[in-house]
């Protein structure tokens, strides 16, 4: 077994984020099978690791426009390894207080090094210094003159999907469900039909000690909590269910996938 001191949790977050973003793999699937590998960690640790990855991937929009704003080099001109890390650095800046900035900036450092991008080492650290000092005052699109940018930045969506809501629902109305999507932290699944019922992946998953509530208006979906990692489910093994955000269940159609 490999010794838990040795493995960097932030570069195991980094690797997950490459992988998803660089080579276009699935969040969940790439972020469950790495916490199948270092399962013998602890359970903070892999908490740590699915809150970096997670946060990260849901606030990129964000993110890249805070590093674009302090940043000579822009986020697309960037190299995958140091653009990854500067995210994954700006996110706990912003949004992991017990996380000391000193620590987020020397971590930085020293993996941008280690990946091999040593002569890099003064643009990440003066970028997220700067960012570090200036966090708290971050400017942001005006919102009276650039309402789509404004969101899109503020909630980390597609700037054209803001922009649909906002024609459907108004300013008002559309902040409001931004606002809800970002504070809903929950857990959900999309039931796949062709294993199995909802009735029987309700009852394995309950076998398996995990809390499951239904979703108002959605037939196919589960809440569900009180597990410590998908990977190691064997109802998710068995493909019974998929990792799904309340919004893409809400903006896609209403089939179960397919096996």
């Amino acid at each position: 077994m490999t010794d838990k001191m040795q493995v960097n949790l932030r570069q195991v977050a980094m690797e997950i984020l490459y992988e998803v973003q660089k080579n276009n793999g699935l969040l969940h699937v790439v972020l469950s099978d790495a916490l199948k590998k270092y399962q013998y960690l602890d359970k903070n640790e892999r908490s740590f690791i699915s809150r970096l990855v997670q946060g990260t991937e849901e606030r990129k929009i964000e993110l890249d426009y805070i590093i674009d704003s302090f940043s000579k080099t822009p986020v697309k001109k960037q190299k995958d390894v140091i653009r990854i890390i500067l995210e994954m650095s700006v996110y706990q800046l912003k949004y992991m207080d017990s996380v000391p900035a000193s620590a987020v900036c020397n971590e930085a450092v020293k993996l941008a090094v280690k990946k091999n991008f040593g002569t890099l080492r003064g643009f990440v650290n003066g970028v997220l210094r700067n960012i570090a000092r200036n966090i708290d005052n971050i400017e942001y699109p005006d919102k009276s003159t650039n309402t789509d940018k404004y969101l899109s930045v503020k909630y980390s969506v597609p700037e054209e999907l803001a922009g649909y809501f906002l024609k459907k629902f108004g300013d008002n109305e559309t902040e409001e469900m931004f606002e809800a999507f970002n504070k809903d932290k929950s857990t959900y699944i999309r039931c796949n039909t062709s294993k199995a019922s909802r009735e029987q992946i309700k009852e394995l998953l309950q076998r398996e000690n995990v809390t499951v509530k239904e979703v108002e208006n959605i037939p196919y979906a589960y809440e569900i909590s009180d597990y410590d990692y998908i990977a190691g489910l064997k109802s998710f093994q068995d493909g019974m269910y998929q990792i799904q955000d309340i919004s893409s269940m809400l903006a896609g159609d209403y089939t179960a996938p397919k096996a």
